[in-house]
């Protein structure tokens, strides 16, 4: 679909001020925009007259460099749940650019609190107890129990998991 750039959001549970944009991967993104055009590699979800994009947030910050506002963009655009924002914004941004603790604190503080505002999309990840656990943020993710612990840790959130250590876990960045 053809969205002028000017329409284009992101994503509600991307806190750009605790999860920023990397501007070398910026300046990256732009070199290979200038060299061989833009891809359609952001993916969004319609909200009103704007779109919030799922992931692409350093792309986006590229096309706004190199294109004007009222330039058009040919992306997927889907109907896309919050948890869907939710989770793949945190999936797609593990897999890129080394994601940095600082990153994945932040996708467990939001995780954590979307589920517990939102308790409908924690049910099937609850374990025994209806609290937003370390297992609960892990299987919503699916994100390893350690990642998660060691986020929850530092984030000094972990007071109502009481988790054990896990076994052989080295923290994970």
């Amino acid at each position: 679909m053809k969205v002028k750039i000017e329409q284009l959001e992101p994503n509600p549970y991307r806190d750009m001020k605790n999860y920023p944009i990397n501007e070398e991967k910026v300046k990256t993104l732009v070199d290979s925009i200038q060299q061989t055009g833009f891809w359609d590699n952001i993916l969004a979800r319609k909200q009103g007259s704007k779109y919030q994009i799922a992931y692409g947030h350093h792309r986006l910050a590229a096309i706004r460099e190199v294109m004007k506002p009222t330039d058009e963009v040919d992306i997927p655009v889907k109907e896309l749940t919050d948890a869907l924002m939710l989770k793949i914004m945190a999936n797609e941004n593990m897999d890129d650019w080394k994601a940095t603790p600082q990153v994945i604190d932040e996708t467990v503080r939001v995780t954590k609190r979307f589920l517990e505002e939102h308790p409908e999309e924690a049910e099937p990840f609850y374990s025994q107890k209806k609290i937003v656990s370390m297992d609960t943020i892990s299987a919503f993710l699916n994100w390893p129990k350690s990642r998660v612990q060691f986020s929850l840790e530092r984030l000094k959130m972990i007071d109502d998991d009481k988790a054990p250590p896990i076994e052989g876990a080295a923290p994970i960045p």
